[in-house]
């Protein structure tokens, strides 16, 4: 007895795998739905469709990860980018407290942590429309980072009065600066 006939108590198709029936009352449906696919032209589309899926896949996954490694290697440059920007901003304090000086030349490197980072000050003149030539100067500060390169540049007027072996410079309360040298 073929399983892939209709039933004649039932009403139902029996299919030719184990386990699968479709409720159909015609001979003919049971007999043209239950032939297996074994044509070598069916068994090429499936191929071919697995191969388009796997292609697909693997794009989908290129691009997604690609994506990823961008959104990675931005925030990494965000972050060095901030932490320059709060470095610069550290240096540029420093000259204005006194504890720095504008008279040392080339990158100096920073104190631990930061050993992968050095600074560097460029004093110019002060010479603009709207300061006073002899009370400030034009101080960039320039931070950079080993590796991955990196360069942040930040540039202000101040007034600063150079610090000597024998005294420091002070903020007075006017913004001018004091110096307090010994006897």
């Amino acid at each position: 007895m073929r399983l892939d006939s209709l039933h004649p108590k039932l009403g139902f198709c029996l299919g030719s795998r184990p386990g699968a029936f479709w409720l159909d009352s015609s001979r003919a449906a049971c007999r043209s739905s239950s032939r297996p696919r074994s044509g070598p032209q069916e068994r090429g589309a499936v191929l071919l469709e697995v191969i388009l899926a796997l292609v697909l896949f693997v794009a989908a996954a290129t691009i997604i990860s690609a994506g990823l490694n961008a959104s990675l290697n931005s925030v990494e440059r965000l972050r060095l980018s901030t932490h320059a920007a709060n470095l610069a901003t550290s240096v540029l304090s420093e000259l204005q407290m006194g504890i720095k000086t504008t008279a040392l030349s080339g990158p100096q490197p920073f104190q631990a942590p930061f050993e992968e980072w050095t600074w560097e000050v460029l004093a110019g003149s002060g010479e603009s429309e709207f300061a006073e030539p002899a009370s400030t100067k034009k101080v960039e500060v320039i931070v950079r980072h080993g590796e991955p390169p990196m360069v942040y540049r930040l540039t202000q007027m101040l007034q600063l009065a150079e610090s000597k072996s024998t005294g420091a410079s002070l903020p007075s309360q006017n913004g001018r600066y004091l110096s307090l040298h010994k006897p």
